[in-house]
């Protein structure tokens, strides 16, 4: 599995049709930072997801 780290391009392991932004790598409670657009809120929301719900998402090499 491809590390993640700030800046990757994610997706959930159960839902590949989602897509967040890593913005902070280091755990915070287990968890990784990621940012997605919140389609109710209209905005960029961010969340915080354990890392084994994660898989990176490999747009190209330096992702």
């Amino acid at each position: 599995m491809s590390e993640i780290k700030a800046g990757s391009i994610v997706c959930l392991t159960f839902d590949l049709t989602k897509r967040f932004l890593v913005e902070n790598d280091t755990l915070i409670n287990g968890k990784i930072r990621v940012l997605y657009f919140n389609e109710i809120l209209g905005k960029i929301t961010t969340a915080e997801i354990e890392p084994e719900y994660l898989v990176r998402v490999g747009l190209n090499e330096n992702s």
